[in-house]
């Protein structure tokens, strides 16, 4: 049976730069609840203490939802958060150089007691000008429990190119040399019983 990359029987590699990346590489996070006092704290950080967040009696009476709800902001930085738990996450944090963009939606209520997870999965790779960059595009869903999507969007970002090895071509671009850690990462698979795809 084929193995894909998110299946969590793989040992990632922990050092991604853009070349490593590949266009179906998918994670899923850990779980993560959302508490009360998450709320709480997330009002005090941003000062939005909106009676939609604070007021449990207001946003049952007057809002149409049953209890307060999460602040929007909150979910997209928990989304933030539970991408650096993902062995993508983890593996290009030190050759990340910025996010360039980020579109999001907010699509259904946040809630105290509700836990939530992150999927992500690359959905564009493109060189810069600058041989020792790439950028890299990812579709993010936010969801519940019951697979349910409560907020998604897509991310930009700018990440440090394998630049060692490279011979420069006749137009002064850089031509690759094979990355080692792609190889690397075929036997971590094969070993794990797995076929590459």
């Amino acid at each position: 049976m084929p193995v894909k990359r998110e299946d969590p029987r793989i040992i990632p590699p922990a050092d991604l730069y853009w070349d490593d990346l590949s266009l179906d590489d998918r994670v899923v996070s850990p779980g993560r609840t959302i508490g009360e006092a998450d709320i709480l704290a997330f009002a005090g950080l941003s000062g939005d203490y909106n009676q939609l967040h604070m007021d449990a009696e207001y946003a049952a009476s007057e809002t149409g939802f049953t209890r307060r709800v999460a602040h929007g902001l909150l979910g997209l930085s928990v989304a933030s958060g539970l991408f650096t738990r993902t062995w993508l996450g983890t593996g290009i944090q030190r050759h990340m150089i910025a996010m360039l963009e980020i579109q999001w939606k907010f699509v259904a209520p946040l809630f105290a007691g509700e836990t939530v997870r992150l999927e992500a999965e690359i959905t564009n790779l493109r060189a810069t000008s600058n041989r020792e960059r790439g950028i890299a595009i990812l579709d993010r869903r936010l969801v519940d429990g019951s697979a349910k999507v409560l907020q998604h969007g897509t991310t930009t970002m700018l990440i440090r190119r394998r630049v060692d090895g490279a011979t420069a071509t006749q137009d002064g671009s850089a031509l690759l040399a094979p990355s080692r850690l792609g190889r690397a990462t075929r036997d971590r698979r094969t070993a794990a019983g797995g076929q590459v795809q």
